[in-house]
């Protein structure tokens, strides 16, 4: 996946790794806040946020950071979700 914007759906989890994560990551939240969580395979995370994930306000994110280094507790992460009580944000993301 060379580069995407993806939008994400208000008041639920948004898979933006389609495919497992092999390398590095980039992402940023755009327009509004979004959580960002890490998962192992494409299973959205069980809890909500605050409970689940990292905030990220508007224009912030992660520059080519590994999944294990943003996410030192979840053994094995290969996919991210976003989740936003917001409309109209999005995520950039990059990854190989």
């Amino acid at each position: 996946m060379p580069n995407a914007t993806i939008p994400l759906t208000e008041n639920a989890w948004t898979l933006i790794t389609p495919a497992n994560v092999a390398a590095e990551v980039t992402f940023q939240a755009r327009n509004g806040a979004a959580f960002v969580a890490a998962t192992v395979g494409p299973v959205p995370p069980s809890v909500t946020p605050p409970y689940a994930g990292v905030l990220y306000p508007d224009s912030f994110g992660e520059s080519g950071r590994t999944l294990a280094a943003i996410f030192p507790g979840v053994a094995g992460a290969n996919r991210l979700y976003a989740y936003t009580s917001l409309p109209g944000v999005e995520v950039f993301v990059s990854f190989a």
